[in-house]
């Protein structure tokens, strides 16, 4: 499964997100837990984990601060990839982002033994 999600550059040219950061939580808790939480339900995690506590066995997450450098003050990026893989077996790897300069983009692919399928893979600019 493959989870993209990103905001409009507009959206922030303020600078909000780069004040805000400094509690937010982060990347991934500001604008991944989005499409973090449709990976879980797409997957049928926590309804497939043998245990109901424990819906994760690891994740590798990255990113950097490209557009905005000043997000490293507060240990935060713009950019970031995560790799998760679920109790269920599933495996998620997402594209996470505070900017896209074409616009706001929110995609997810769900790749099966037999076929795969795009769900809302449409840019709005």
């Amino acid at each position: 499964m493959s989870c993209y999600g990103s905001l409009r550059e507009t959206t922030y040219l303020s600078g909000f997100f780069v004040r805000f950061s400094a509690t937010s939580g982060g990347l991934f808790t500001d604008v991944g837990v989005h499409e973090i939480d449709s990976a879980r339900w797409l997957t049928g995690v926590p309804n497939g984990c043998p245990n109901s506590k424990k819906e994760v066995n690891k994740v590798y997450a990255f990113g950097q601060p490209v557009q905005h450098p000043e997000l490293a003050d507060h240990q935060d990026t713009d950019n970031g990839i995560g790799i998760i893989e679920f109790a269920n077996g599933v495996n998620c790897v997402t594209h996470i982002g505070r900017i896209a300069r074409n616009g706001h983009e929110t995609y997810v692919e769900v790749f099966g033994t037999e076929a795969r399928v795009n769900v809302n893979n449409v840019s709005i600019s």
